[in-house]
């Protein structure tokens, strides 16, 4: 989980060469034809745009054509796509990197890139610096190819990546921020993107409290101002929930937890927080933060490389879990608009699905599907693994963890979100099977609702 500081980035490179190649059985089903659509933004600094897990040749006009309320003044990228080697295409495609304007709306034809937007720090601003990775890149830094696209490249591909994503339908933005809260606000306040994702932020309140004089974070005891405009404007929010405290969980085991309620970024009611889960057993992990909503696959998770056009690397951490958990959601709001004849992005008259058949049972029965409805429907349908004690490590916290106690739904929260899992939500929203009851878990989240809103005011309705 990438914060506003240095995190795991250095740690996963080193992971990524020591573990043996992972490559998932075969890509999801694409449902194509169609003319419906759902946008996922991925607030990230840097992003290997050339990776084929991106390229859709078909794309290739402005998504002002094609996404309600998208900006007509968005400008084409016109990168050099089919190089042999990403070297070449950089080298080749440098002018155009040079030239990215800072705040301006961009978009990459050929490939599911709708959007890109550079957001540079007020530093950056005056003195014409992008942060780098070492070693630095032969040609001068450039904003969102030149950076920690590691990181980024991986939360891309999990999330919407063709082969590699549980979103494989997905418009993607990349949100290029030097600052990812002003990121996420810039997410926020776009009418048509569904769901944002942020593999970043820390454990700790500290961070609201250097930026209190804005008024979303005053009006809400110091919670992230773009996620509470996000969730005003309905859309959907992931968090991951972090990597323990000192952010090297998939090395470092044991008691290190921090308690996500006490994030700005995490802890609101209106944020779907997401733990890690065991790349086998989908148990999870004794490192992440703790409570959380949901777990998705957070060890040795297969993703593009950032260094190639074509290959893999493995990804780590609840930056992988994230994305993961993030683009099951947006693909079956995609596959229920699809289904319905639903061409709307975006939350409209505080709906994510506006159909144009009816649907007369389950959470948009009316035709009406608020984000805290779809965050719901996505907990319901999250896959409970039987607790293992094999799993447990000295961890007294875990200890305890087992399905039927609070220490149990803390580490884990209603299951695992991943691939299979979009079919089910997809039904669900759709009306053709009932939303799973949860009893025992509905309690939990009860308390664990009340506890959230306590600290940071309760969930709007957009």
């Amino acid at each position: 989980m990438r914060r506003s500081v240095p995190g795991l980035a250095a740690l996963a490179v080193a992971a990524s060469a020591l573990a043996s190649p992972h490559v998932l059985a075969a890509p999801p089903a694409r449902s194509h034809p169609a003319s419906s659509h759902a946008v996922i933004a991925i607030v990230e600094d840097a992003v290997n745009v050339y990776h084929h897990d991106f390229a859709d040749p078909t794309r290739t006009a402005s998504p002002a054509r094609s996404l309600p309320g998208y900006p007509a003044t968005a400008t084409p990228l016109r990168l050099h796509l089919h190089t042999t080697d990403l070297a070449t295409a950089r080298q080749l495609d440098d002018p155009v990197w040079a030239s990215l304007k800072a705040d301006h709306l961009y978009y990459v034809p050929e490939t599911r890139f709708a959007g890109l937007i550079w957001l540079p720090s007020p530093l950056d601003r005056t003195t014409s610096q992008v942060s780098v990775s070492y070693p630095p890149p032969s040609t001068p830094a450039r904003p969102v190819v030149d950076g920690d696209t590691y990181h980024g490249t991986g939360v891309a591909s999990v999330a919407a990546g063709t082969r590699y994503g549980t979103c494989p339908d997905c418009d993607i933005v990349v949100v290029a921020a030097d600052n990812p809260e002003d990121g996420l606000e810039w997410a926020a306040a776009q009418p048509w993107i569904d769901v944002i994702n942020n593999s970043w932020g820390g454990p700790l309140g500290a961070p609201a409290q250097l930026q209190a004089s804005h008024p979303d974070r005053a009006a809400s005891t110091g919670a992230s101002a773009g996620s509470l405009a996000a969730a005003r404007a309905g859309k959907v929010v992931v968090f991951g929930s972090g990597n323990g405290v000192t952010d090297l969980g998939p090395t470092t085991h044991g008691t290190q937890h921090s308690l996500t309620w006490d994030s700005p970024y995490a802890g609101p009611p209106w944020v779907l927080t997401v733990g890690a889960a065991k790349a086998a057993t989908g148990q999870p992990t004794d490192w992440h933060n703790i409570p959380v909503d949901v777990i998705a696959q957070g060890e040795d998770r297969p993703a593009a490389d950032s260094t190639s056009l074509t290959g893999a690397d493995v990804f780590v951490g609840t930056s992988c879990s994230a994305p993961i958990a993030a683009g099951v959601i947006a693909e079956a709001l995609y596959r229920a608009r699809n289904a319905t004849g639903d061409r709307h992005v975006g939350a409209r008259h505080g709906s994510l699905l506006l159909p144009a058949h009816a649907i007369r049972t389950g959470p948009a029965a009316g035709g009406s599907l608020t984000y805290l409805e779809l965050l719901d429907a996505a907990r319901a349908v999250a896959g409970w693994r039987a607790f293992d004690p094999s799993t447990l490590s000295s961890d007294p916290t875990q200890a305890l963890a087992t399905p039927t106690t609070p220490a149990g739904f803390a580490y884990e929260g209603f299951g695992v979100l991943d691939r299979g899992s979009v079919a089910t939500l997809t039904d669900v929203l759709l009306g053709r099977r009932a939303q799973p009851g949860r009893a025992d878990m509905q309690q939990w989240e009860a308390v664990a609702t009340a506890a959230r809103s306590a600290r940071w005011g309760a969930a709007p309705n957009p």
